[in-house]
């Protein structure tokens, strides 16, 4: 009975994660966001956003990716998934054996400990009378006077994606349990990271065929295929000194990461060599010569050098931002033709930091009214950025950029919104007045991002600068959001105010990244973790992650459709009721 009511308990919950029962079919989308007053959280254009009212209807990013996985043929390892283990009181445990434990003979046997290898120890029950001995141990898979316990692997296991071997300790001092030697765990370490990145890279293998069959049903029948990268790197230490570094790729309309390459300029052994001394032979830990920021520029070479050999692709298009050299050196290579598109958030940043500059130099800042200000530097970078992203011709993007910026400087006595967007749903509020036929608010009231004649002329040129048509053309929508989050799935695990080894880095780069393709259940599987509970939690993270997912697209829906409903509700009463307020609208007398 209490099995049966935590089996329904778990499959309510699931379903209460994953969104419920399935939605009906789609309806047509709705007209585009109205502005109720700036354009501060608006579009610059008329044209209407995609409707993504439930996961059926526009599925999430990490949803596709998920259901992808389910798809791909992980085999978790069979090694008795049913083990658990437990965290129980020493003392009233073997209390507790010791009065019901009886020898064949009738008498009592008395139960103590033998010896203790890390958490693991071994009991030994022995029966006076009979002299017969049984002896047990709190984990398998070792043997006496050895740290190869399954316990210890497991704990080592947990620990590597958490504090390491000090939250091994600090947790065996909290519970005051034998803790497990430095040493041991090291030993241990090192083997669950070497077979751990053996069966990673096994799944990178699965992940590329699978995107592989997904570009063969789409027509594709080349056997080495193109397609379509956002291409960043990262860094383990903030600043320009850092002794690791990596780059990804990351497939546009699946969000696959492809492949990724680790760099380091470290070596212990080779750093410590004084002048004139030869290096030893060891395995050495540095596969890369050269300063921190170029560590990007040699990662994109690297990748693309290897892209048709090991992938069987061909980066073609590559989003990127331009704070690096590595489509310079990439098209130094001439391997086969690659065009560069620029990434939106990054383009946006560029304007915001070029007005930041001139808030400082030019001292355009302060308290009054007019001045440009940080939160509104935020803003027009904000506008600038939906403008490029809701227009397809670069004539459209120019003139709905330059239009948030004349709005912008608009008063009562001198209104500047002739390149404003026309119609009831115009992100202009001036605009949107005059198509409902109302009175015309003030500007004072309305303008939160209002800029003096004198500011505007001095950001003009900025204006200029940054939205030129060859810039523009290079601005197809897309971003690089999907590496960013890639960065932050890695540096959660690996802060980087800490030190790590080589090794660790590739251990945690490759869990991230299957886990970042196919979730936490397929990197269980991958690595080999085995249980039913490991596998319950691991499918419970996957849930959580698809229901945030499409919680955040569906909030934006209904944001959306919230907006349009008050607008039309507005424009309901003032049909009914007429115009009542405005210049002579009072009855004369």
């Amino acid at each position: 009975m209490w099995e049966c009511r935590r089996k329904n308990s778990r499959e309510r919950r699931e379903s209460e994660e994953c969104g419920g029962t399935p939605a009906p079919p789609p309806s047509p989308p709705p007209p585009p966001l109205p502005s109720t007053s700036t354009p501060t959280t608006t579009a610059t254009t008329n044209v209407p956003l995609p409707s993504c009212s439930n996961a059926t209807t526009c599925k999430s990013r990490s949803k596709m990716k998920l259901d992808i996985s389910t798809e791909m043929d992980f085999q978790a390892a069979d090694t008795e998934s049913e083990r658990k283990y437990i965290f129980a009181d020493e003392s009233n445990l073997l209390e507790w054996v010791t009065s019901i434990a009886r020898c064949k003979c009738g008498k009592k046997m008395k139960i103590k400990e033998e010896c203790a290898v890390g958490m693991a120890k071994t009991y030994v029950a022995r029966c006076g009378q009979c002299n017969i001995e049984q002896q047990m141990c709190t984990s398998q898979g070792g043997v006496k006077k050895s740290c190869r316990y399954d316990l210890h692997r497991r704990l080592v296991r947990g620990a590597l994606h958490s504090g390491g071997y000090i939250a091994v300790r600090e947790l065996c001092a909290t519970l005051n349990m034998h803790p497990l030697s430095e040493k041991s765990y090291h030993q241990i370490a090192k083997e669950i990271q070497e077979k751990g990145i053996e069966e990673m890279e096994r799944a990178m293998e699965k992940s590329r065929a699978k995107l592989h069959d997904i570009l063969k049903e789409r027509g594709d029948e080349n056997e080495v295929k193109e397609i379509s990268v956002s291409c960043d790197g990262s860094w383990s230490k903030r600043g320009f000194t850092s002794m690791y570094g990596f780059v990804s790729v990351i497939e546009l309309t699946t969000g696959i990461c492809v492949d990724f390459v680790l760099l380091s300029k470290y070596c212990k052994v080779c750093d410590n060599l004084g002048a004139g001394q030869q290096a030893p032979q060891h395995d050495c830990t540095k596969n890369y010569d050269g300063s921190s920021p170029a560590m990007e520029m040699e990662g994109w070479r690297r990748l693309w050098e290897r892209s048709i050999e090991k992938c069987k692709l061909k980066y073609v298009k590559v989003v990127s931002d331009g704070d690096s050299k590595g489509i310079a050196a990439v098209k130094r290579l001439a391997i086969y033709d690659v065009e560069k598109q620029e990434g939106i958030n990054h383009v946006s940043k560029r304007l915001g930091t070029a007005l930041l500059q001139a808030k400082k130099v030019g001292k355009l800042g302060g308290r009054k009214k007019g001045a440009l200000t940080q939160d509104k530097v935020m803003r027009l970078a904000h506008y600038f950025g939906k403008a490029i992203k809701q227009d397809t011709t670069v004539e459209d993007m120019k003139k709905d950029i330059f239009a948030t910026l004349r709005h912008c400087q608009s008063t009562d006595a001198k209104p500047q919104h002739s390149t404003c967007p026309d119609g009831k749903y115009s992100w202009c509020f001036y605009k949107r007045s005059v198509a409902r036929n109302v009175p015309i608010p003030s500007h004072d009231k309305k303008m939160k991002t209002f800029l003096t004649e004198k500011v505007v002329a001095k950001i003009l040129p900025i204006y200029m600068k940054v939205a030129t048509n060859e810039l523009l053309e290079k601005c197809k929508g897309d971003t690089q959001n999907a590496n960013e989050c890639l960065h932050s799935s890695l540096w959660s695990e690996l802060p980087k105010t800490k030190i790590f080894s080589l090794q660790r880095m590739r251990y945690s780069l490759y869990r991230s990244v299957v886990r970042f393709n196919h979730g936490s259940t397929t990197m269980a599987m991958a690595e080999g973790e085995t249980g039913k509970e490991i596998l319950e939690i691991r499918k419970r993270m996957d849930r959580k992650r698809i229901a945030r997912s499409v919680m955040k697209i569906q909030k934006k829906e209904e944001e959306r459709k919230h907006k349009i409903r008050k607008v039309q509700k507005e424009e309901e009463k003032l049909q009914r009721e007429g115009v009542t307020y405005g210049p002579g609208t009072a009855p004369v007398i």
